[in-house]
């Protein structure tokens, strides 16, 4: 508890990062995605533009590209969002494989 203040921090600092860096996916994969920029925490639900159920998009992606994400439908939110956690430390690599992904599957 005495490093409580550092590792909020420090986590702090990782969530703003890569926020910023989704930012910029989500206005590169627009036609796949839209979202509402959350107002704080490590985990958003853009709704999915693609012509798939979300349910669907998720097993692929975990099959293919070795990626979760978490169908909206797994929260009772319906079937066209997605849950995205952006509070790891890897989190560019991740999304730039992700990137990668829809690319080939979508574009």
């Amino acid at each position: 508890m005495r490093n409580k203040d550092k590792i909020i921090g420090l986590q702090k600092a990782r969530v703003d990062k890569n926020v910023k860096i989704l930012d910029r996916f989500f206005d590169e994969y627009s036609d796949c995605f839209s979202w509402n920029r959350p107002l704080g925490g490590s985990v958003c639900f853009p709704r999915s533009l693609i012509s798939q159920s979300t349910f669907e998009f998720c097993e692929k992606l975990v099959k293919e590209a070795e990626i979760m994400l978490l169908p909206s439908r797994m929260f009772m939110f319906g079937d066209n969002h997605v849950r995205v956690g952006y509070g790891r430390e890897n989190f560019p690599e991740v999304l730039q494989r992700f990137a990668d992904y829809l690319d080939r599957r979508f574009r």
